[in-house]
């Protein structure tokens, strides 16, 4: 049987049409997530793949940390961002985050309240900051923050210059004399004294590990994950969280408002919450799940935090610090910086 030529123009227009139709409904999607870098990343990009086979997305993790992130958000060139809490407070205070949507982000409703941070993000993970001494040459283990401003310690503390861990020490110090974010002289005060027994300001973990490593140093303020390392590298240091508290080292998760994707990255906020990536990062870097009933496999350790720890995680109203920060750190270099 001999097509006509109407009948054989229209099956063709019919059949592009089809083909058309199939290669955009296969077309797959790009979710671009500013990140950290390094071994986060490594270990989130493996677990992601999960994520990218359920949905047909490609999810490309940008590096750079804040510095890269920020920008990269206020210019729409990113859907979302694993960020620290802190910058993350900075974005919602310019208007750049999309709230998370609970209906799509259901693990909303089961993490830790220290989690919470407002309608704008959450935490994905936490580590810790803890007091690293010397095991050699303190004896009994510290039960405070202020124990570092003890004169016999004179020359053998390490503190970096201002920083985020810098401004959550001294709210929590000015809260052991009745102050707080917003009243927070006798912070300062307490950080200067306790600055006079500073022998290094130093900002990098190989320069800590190193004073340890040299018998300079008795106190740090250091991540639970950097005191692990260093005793394994053989350093006479432990850690431990005072009675005060400790604050945290939080791998927090933000949309950007202006994605085109926004179900979509409301979906891998929920994956980065739930049990698949809360393990891997565990297992990989040994941080702690944000979520409450996420099961770490036996052997898994997360640094100081675990589920009886994570009471003691002091989260300050960094809403207001951020506000003030500049101010801050201002102030640090005035009257603590000997």
């Amino acid at each position: 049987m001999k097509l006509s030529m109407t009948s054989w123009l229209f099956g063709g227009i019919a059949w592009v049409t089809l083909s058309l139709a199939g290669a955009v409904s296969a077309q797959q999607a790009e979710l671009v997530v500013g990140s950290f870098g390094g071994a986060y990343d490594e270990a989130l990009a493996e677990v992601t793949k999960i994520f990218e086979a359920e949905n047909n997305v490609k999810v490309t993790l940008l590096p750079g940390g804040a510095n890269a992130s920020m920008p990269r958000a206020r210019n729409g060139e990113i859907d979302m961002t694993v960020i620290g809490m802190t910058d993350l407070m900075r974005l919602q205070a310019e208007g750049l985050l999309a709230p998370l949507d609970p209906l799509i982000v259901t693990n909303i409703d089961k993490l830790y309240p220290q989690a919470l941070i407002s309608d704008y993000g959450v935490v994905a993970n936490f580590g810790a900051r803890a007091m690293a001494y010397n095991t050699d040459h303190v004896t009994d283990v510290p039960t405070s923050w202020e124990e570092m401003a003890d004169p016999k310690y004179k020359g053998r503390v390490i503190l970096r210059p201002f920083t985020v861990e810098s401004a959550d020490l001294i709210v929590m110090l000015a809260r052991n004399a009745g102050g707080d974010e917003r009243n927070p002289d006798a912070g300062f005060a307490k950080m200067a004294e306790i600055a006079a027994n500073v022998g290094v300001w130093e900002g990098e973990h190989a320069g800590i590990l190193e004073l340890f490593r040299s018998d300079e140093a008795d106190f740090a303020v250091w991540s639970d994950g950097r005191i692990l390392w260093a005793a394994e590298e053989g350093a006479p240091v432990a850690g431990t969280i005072p009675k005060e508290g400790f604050s945290p080292l939080a791998s927090s998760i933000a949309i950007v408002k202006t994605t085109k994707n926004m179900e979509l990255a409301q979906k891998y906020a929920n994956f980065m919450l739930d049990d698949a990536a809360g393990i891997k990062l565990a297992t990989d870097l040994h941080y702690f799940p944000s979520k409450v009933d996420t099961v770490l496999p036996e052997g898994v350790t997360t640094g100081f935090l675990d589920a009886d720890t994570i009471g003691s995680l002091v989260m300050n109203d960094w809403a207001y610090i951020v506000t003030v920060y500049g101010e801050w750190e201002e102030r640090f270099n005035k009257e603590v910086v000997q």
